[in-house]
């Protein structure tokens, strides 16, 4: 004869199972989706976003992009594009932040690092600005990389370097008075004002309605 006690586990059992089936059948799907990031809807809004960008529609491209990122928020490009909003609103700090995680994904995206050259420029962020030329350069071994560099170094007084990279910067940019004007600052803060006097020459020749920069050149003569 049965035992009642092993028939009723046995029905608890199937009665259990059961219930487990239903539930996935049920909600397995949905559980499943919330789990994986859903790429064509993020692709979709993305798209939108771009257009709204190119019509100059900022607050359906901030609604768009935020919906892109509900769908995948680990899309370089994306975050790409939220970063430069936040510029174009002059949020630099979030601005940032979205770069940063975007390098983070794609470290080789070489418009992605020249947007974050010129941010970190900008915030006076000079290491970033060093470590982020290093990556652009391994990415693309012709960006133009050596005015961020000249500038950096000569602000941290590293004077040296920084003729090194203002030099190859005005070979790339021949028409920028700032660069001569800064390889004349380098000269002159080492106290080489022989040297200085022809970039001071180069620099007002490129921009004549620099009253500061003449006043330079002259104590360099006298000096």
């Amino acid at each position: 004869m049965s035992n009642p006690i092993y028939l009723m586990k046995r029905y608890l059992i199937l009665i259990l199972l059961t219930y487990l089936v239903i539930v996935l059948f049920l909600f397995g799907p949905r559980l499943m989706a919330q789990g994986v990031p859903n790429t064509d809807s993020a692709a979709h809004y993305l798209k939108l976003a771009q257009e709204n960008k190119q019509m100059g529609r900022r607050l359906d491209l901030l609604q768009n992009l935020d919906k892109a990122l509900s769908f995948q928020t680990q899309d370089p490009t994306i975050l790409r594009e939220l970063g430069g909003l936040l510029v174009s609103q002059r949020k630099y700090a979030p601005a940032w932040e979205q770069y940063e995680k975007a390098l983070r994904l794609n470290p080789r995206d070489t418009a992605l690092l020249r947007l974050s050259i010129e941010l970190a420029f900008q915030l006076r962020q000079h290491e970033s600005v060093i470590r982020l030329a290093a990556l652009y350069k391994k990415a693309d071994p012709h960006a133009r990389v050596d005015y961020y560099l000249g500038k950096v170094y000569y602000e941290q007084e590293d004077y040296g370097k920084a003729i090194q990279f203002l030099t190859q910067a005005a070979r790339e940019n021949p028409n920028q008075a700032e660069i001569p004007y800064l390889l004349a600052k380098s000269y002159a803060d080492m106290t080489n004002f022989k040297g200085a006097i022809p970039f001071f020459v180069k620099a007002l020749e490129l921009d004549a309605n620099q009253p500061r920069w003449t006043y330079e050149l002259g104590l360099s003569y006298y000096a």
